[in-house]
């Protein structure tokens, strides 16, 4: 069963008595850099879309950083794209990814999302 704890200005995602994804969340530039760390199991796809969309649809830019990213379910891809697809009807926000690790960015490609969301090398 999967618990959100907020601490600070994190978001930390446990299954059962095991951290699994800690999101940071930080005011830069008038936009939020979410730092990421962990593993983005299926389970915490709703979340990270949640927050994405409350962010973008007021205008919002947001960077999110996968630099300690180790895992990234299909789930979470999606809802990535769901948020960026939002986005794009209300003509709001914007999303860029960086510092994606070579086999998540490698699944990414191979599935066409690279094409479809803003990633920053």
């Amino acid at each position: 069963m999967l618990t959100r704890k907020i601490q600070d200005d994190a978001m930390l995602f446990y299954e059962g008595d095991h951290l699994i994804l800690t999101v940071n969340e930080t005011e830069v530039d008038g936009g939020i850099l979410m730092s990421l760390k962990g593993d983005l199991k299926s389970e915490t796809a709703y979340h990270i879309q949640d927050e994405l969309d409350a962010f973008t649809t007021v205008g919002m830019k947001v960077t999110i950083d996968f630099k300690e990213v180790v895992f990234a379910a299909p789930s979470v891809l999606n809802a990535l794209l769901n948020s960026q697809q939002l986005i794009d009807f209300f003509r709001k926000g914007e999303i860029v990814l960086k510092n994606i690790p070579g086999t998540i960015y490698q699944e990414m490609d191979d599935t066409g999302i690279t094409e479809l969301l803003m990633i920053e090398e």
